[in-house]
């Protein structure tokens, strides 16, 4: 909550709550004129008013006497410096590539939904494709996470492979969840 004051010669001070305290000293209007008179002092404050008020939701102006001085109180307009930006998510699936994991030969998928923040809850999903025909599948489920990877192998067979990804997160505990946009690989021919 940004708020700004209408109250000549006042010192204010706000904490940004529900509730809004205002610690008011009033300062002298005029200064005397500088003396050498080592007894004379400088002009101190002369009142201090406190008082605890909540802003009601629509209203924007908010008035009042505290210490017998009358002081408002103006809500200004949200800073866009302070309008968090929206969170973004995607999906990213990777070429299949052939390797070896010791027993021979394979094709292995990847596919990866990666979030610009943290977030509760990240499930993504990766399907391997062999000449059009699902033939792995992968699903990985994180918390508290900024991304998560699915990966699966198949025995290496010759033909056109690509991999799919897709998936969806929850931005917070008890939140809806929100799907990602399915991500597919280019294809590739591996013998």
């Amino acid at each position: 909550m940004a708020l700004r004051l209408r109250f000549p010669l006042v010192s204010v001070f706000i904490a940004a709550a529900g509730a809004v305290a205002l610690a008011i000293t009033v300062s002298p209007v005029a200064q005397a004129a500088v003396s050498h008179d080592p007894g004379l002092r400088p002009p101190q404050a002369r009142a201090t008013a406190t008082q605890t008020f909540t802003i009601p939701a629509g209203t924007t102006t908010f008035s009042s006497t505290a210490g017998g001085m009358h002081l408002s109180v103006t809500r200004a307009a949200a800073s866009p410096d302070h309008i968090p930006p929206a969170m973004t998510c995607q999906v990213t699936a990777w070429t299949p590539y052939s390797g070896s994991n010791g027993s021979g030969e394979v094709v292995e998928g990847y596919a990866q939904l990666n979030c610009d923040e943290t977030v509760y809850a990240i499930e993504v999903s990766m399907d391997l494709y062999l000449n059009g025909n699902v033939v792995a599948t992968s699903t990985q489920t994180g918390y508290n996470v900024t991304a998560v990877a699915a990966w699966a192998t198949y025995p290496l067979i010759a033909g056109t492979y690509d991999t799919w990804g897709s998936g969806f997160y929850y931005a917070t505990s008890g939140s809806s969840a929100s799907n990602v946009s399915p991500h597919g690989s280019p294809s590739v021919y591996l013998s």
